[in-house]
């Protein structure tokens, strides 16, 4: 949120429901907050009816608790956790992730397990651990923006209404005039049922909302499509991707963890759905409380002395089976999922090779140092 209009007007507050009440029970009654980690001196849930720049809200934890109630009763039977090292818990270092991440996982897990586990924290929302500096990704993303200011400068109707609209919207005048960032604007509005904002007897109208929202669906059809969308994401997820495989490489070989969690943010999973070729209009700017699950699998009928042939993965992003349109997810196999349906899997071989030996491939190039010295 953008010092929007009115902010202060805005009940950014919940209905009562048992489930939210638990949860704020249970975080009162916590003795100890060591399992929090580099968190442990962090507010544990946000303000009851304020709305705070760049905070989550009430209604935002609400969100998270459902969902990981929902995954819960689709996940339950796998969830035989014997200790604390079979869940790893990572947030960005913001308040609202970490937030989200105990929200949920207080939702997905028992609060007897939940105790045990130590969070710990990302300094950057793209987690890129140690692979963060690179000299060229301010010019790819530079190209990136350029397209859709070009877009929008064609759309004379359009640009109007965005600067009508973020004149109304945005108190302070430094806010930079854009489509995407009013549409996080006013969506405060919207997300707690507050009215729509008014300036020198000028409003905002939902037919104005309308309006905006279309032109965005229309824009991000085309954004999908950026020939510099890939690089970006790769370069972007490049610490992102080598965690993860870390991780799925200890599944494979020692049988835990049996659970990762990274509580980001939007670009978090667009970078990294970018970089597995994942784009479209839905994958490019995330849903708030977005979910992407990689969910592993074993075949127990292989007998082979390399463990990593008899395991597979599926993507599920927001409810949806994207692992066909994985780039190198080209050859698999259906099996049986959690539900019993028929799955399409892809070998985790094949992620760990993608990410080991053909992740450069697109600069031509055969590290990060490498592919980061390239000119865009």
């Amino acid at each position: 949120m953008n010092h929007i209009r009115n902010i202060d007007d805005i009940d950014c507050g919940t209905s009562a429901n048992s489930e939210y009440n638990d949860y704020l029970e249970f975080l009162q009654n916590i003795s100890s907050l060591q399992f929090l980690g580099p968190f442990h001196e962090s507010p544990l849930y946000p303000s009851e009816n304020t709305c705070s720049l760049s905070q989550l809200t009430p209604v935002g934890i609400s969100q998270m608790l459902k969902l990981g109630r929902i995954l819960r009763s689709v996940y339950s039977p796998l969830f035989s956790f014997a200790n604390s090292d079979d869940i790893i818990i990572y947030s960005t270092k913001y308040r609202r992730t970490f937030q989200s991440a105990l929200a949920f996982a207080y939702a997905i897990l028992s609060p007897d397990v939940l105790s045990k586990i130590t969070f710990k924290e990302s300094d950057s929302y793209s987690y890129c651990f140690d692979h963060c500096a690179c000299s060229i990704t301010d010019k790819i993303h530079l190209k990136i923006k350029q397209s859709y200011s070009r877009r929008l400068k064609r759309r004379e109707v359009i640009k109007k209404l965005i600067q009508r609209l973020h004149t109304i919207v945005h108190v302070m005048s430094n806010v930079k005039v854009d489509p995407y960032i009013l549409r996080d604007s006013i969506m405060t509005y919207v997300c707690h049922g507050a009215p729509l904002p008014c300036y020198q007897d000028d409003c905002v109208t939902t037919e104005n909302v309308r309006e905006l929202f279309k032109y965005l669906d229309w824009d991000l059809e085309r954004y999908a499509k950026h020939g510099q969308l890939h690089k970006y994401g790769l370069l972007k997820s490049y610490g992102f991707a080598l965690n993860m495989a870390k991780n799925l490489l200890k599944m494979v070989s020692e049988g835990k963890p049996r659970l990762v969690l990274y509580s980001g943010h939007d670009l978090t999973s667009q970078y990294l759905l970018s970089a597995l070729g994942v784009l479209n209009s839905q994958t490019i700017i995330p849903y708030y409380a977005s979910r992407l699950v990689f969910e592993v699998y074993r075949d127990n009928t292989l007998d082979t002395p390399d463990p990593s042939k008899d395991f597979y993965f599926r993507v599920i992003f927001n409810g949806l089976d994207v692992t066909r349109t994985v780039l190198f997810c080209t050859s698999g196999f259906y099996s049986a999922g959690p539900t019993d349906q028929a799955d399409y899997l892809c070998p985790i071989e094949s992620a760990i090779r993608f990410i080991h030996e053909d992740y450069f491939t697109a600069f031509n190039a055969s590290n990060f140092k490498e592919a980061c010295d390239k000119q865009p």
